[in-house]
């Protein structure tokens, strides 16, 4: 799988160094009218209020110095995001509990995955079409409308963007000692941001091994070298949150060993295993309309075969190009695949939208790269027309697909709003260190309460007592 770069054209130094400034202003305005683009395609879901686990998140920043909260490096808790924490934490003390500076933030996070990716691909020798089409189906993919619009899956953005940003740095004909070092901290700041992280030092074997000559095991030799920081980094995270999480069973607490170390979570997921795969092949593929319940998702028998053709496409565009030894689009199939194996395999519980994250930077590379070759012989005007109609297209399923789930608003976030009008009515000013019972609760409402932390976030008090049910329940948060 040897990589195949595009020779430039013969120029003086001066007349290169005008098209290099000629390609980045024209960069720069595509992506800046890009992000005006996904504003407007995913207002919906930037309308959305918290929910859900956002409670939960902001509920940590309430208490006096949070950022020194243990809660920030317990290296036994099932979820160690200490840069989201602290990251919502910020926007929380400069916005206040306002939804929409959050929303916007997570937007110019995708805007800056975007560019990397751009830049991912300009670094593996795809042309300036092709570096622009995989940014423009990362940023208007229809699963950016639940990452958008659920703050706690900012998550899964930052960890992307670190991703990318380990990738590009370690994506050159070689790797400085400086490289690496920013690729290491590229890394950590990623594996505290989210678990999926974990994939990245695989994801840079695969660029590393791409971009090597020679016979397939000396190039799998030298890319496992090339990136054994990394997986020594991965390695020593792994081993210590396990070894926290075992010392922690002692504690009279529920099981804290985190997914992707526990053996049982791959054992309860083996029997979902087929239905991971079916909702992130059609996640990752863009349908019109789908819907989540407890599940998972359930999409119309027409999103199926739309999304069965899609992929049949994806498929032969990359078979196409690597008989003409043109594997970029390997690279990115692979980068998908490998980006889904930890949620497909070690979360025992339904696929939600941002589980793709990591993954379809890799889908939007191998089509940007495929496409971009296919076009390569194409005037300038027909490839402008052909980008115009891609992205009015790509935008168009983006909005009727990635804000489906948020207009109008599904039962988490219309419940939500439900008990806050009638938690304000019933429980105007509640004291400080006080209990309110919440006696119109339904089974579902610890749950999309954050268990009571919405009603502590309302009050802006961590010390509030939640109960769930009538005044004799013992069901509290």
């Amino acid at each position: 799988m040897n990589l195949r770069t595009q020779s430039s054209h013969a120029s003086g130094p001066g007349q290169r160094c005008s098209d290099e400034r000629r390609e980045w202003g024209v960069t720069g305005l595509f992506f800046g009218a890009l992000t005006v683009l996904c504003g407007l395609t995913f207002a919906p879901a930037l309308r959305t209020p918290f929910f859900i686990d956002d409670f939960g998140y902001l509920n940590v920043t309430l208490a006096d110095e949070w950022w020194t909260s243990g809660l920030l490096r317990d290296l036994s808790a099932q979820v160690l995001r200490p840069v989201t924490v602290i990251a919502i934490g910020l926007q929380q003390e400069l916005f206040g509990f306002d939804p929409l500076p959050f929303h916007v933030l997570a937007l110019g996070l995708l805007a800056a995955a975007g560019v990397l990716l751009y830049l991912v691909a300009r670094r593996l020798g795809v042309g300036v079409f092709g570096s622009r089409t995989a940014g423009a189906v990362l940023m208007l993919h229809t699963t950016n409308g639940w990452t958008l619009a659920w703050t706690a899956s900012t998550s899964s953005l930052y960890a992307v963007v670190f991703g990318l940003g380990a990738v590009l740095v370690t994506s050159g004909s070689s790797i400085s000692r400086r490289q690496m070092t920013g690729a290491v901290a590229l890394l950590v700041l990623g594996l505290l941001s989210r678990e999926i992280s974990i994939v990245v030092p695989l994801l840079v074997v695969c660029v590393r091994f791409a971009l090597a000559d020679g016979e397939w095991r000396a190039r799998t030799r030298r890319s496992l070298r090339e990136a054994r920081p990394l997986l020594v980094l991965l390695c020593l995270f792994i081993a210590a949150r396990a070894l926290a999480s075992v010392l922690a069973q002692s504690r009279p607490q529920d099981d804290r060993l985190i997914p992707i170390l526990n053996l049982a979570s791959f054992t309860d997921t083996l029997p979902m295993v087929p239905d991971h795969v079916r909702a992130i092949l059609m996640l990752a593929t863009s349908p019109f309309r789908s819907t989540i319940g407890d599940t998972g998702f359930t999409f119309p028998i027409s999103v199926v075969v739309v999304g069965v053709v899609v992929w049949a496409l994806i498929i032969a565009l990359v078979v196409h190009e690597t008989r003409r030894d043109r594997t970029i689009p390997l690279l990115g199939l692979a980068w998908f695949v490998i980006a889904v194996l930890p949620p497909i395999f070690l979360q025992p519980e339904i696929i939600y939208g941002n589980y793709a994250d990591m993954a379809i930077p890799g889908l939007a590379l191998a089509i940007g790269a495929g496409i971009g070759t296919m076009v390569s012989s194409w005037s300038a005007p027909a490839r402008g027309v052909l980008a115009a109609a891609g992205i009015a297209l790509l935008s168009f399923v983006a909005h009727h697909g990635g804000n489906a789930l948020f207009s109008p608003p599904p039962p988490p976030v219309a419940r939500a709003m439900e008990l806050e009008a009638w938690a304000r009515q019933h429980y105007p000013s509640p004291l400080p260190r006080s209990t309110i019972v919440v006696d119109i609760a339904i089974p579902e409402d610890q749950l999309w309460t954050s268990n009571g932390d919405m009603f502590r976030v309302m009050y802006q008090d961590p010390t509030l007592k939640v109960v769930f049910g009538s005044a004799r329940g013992d069901t509290a948060g």
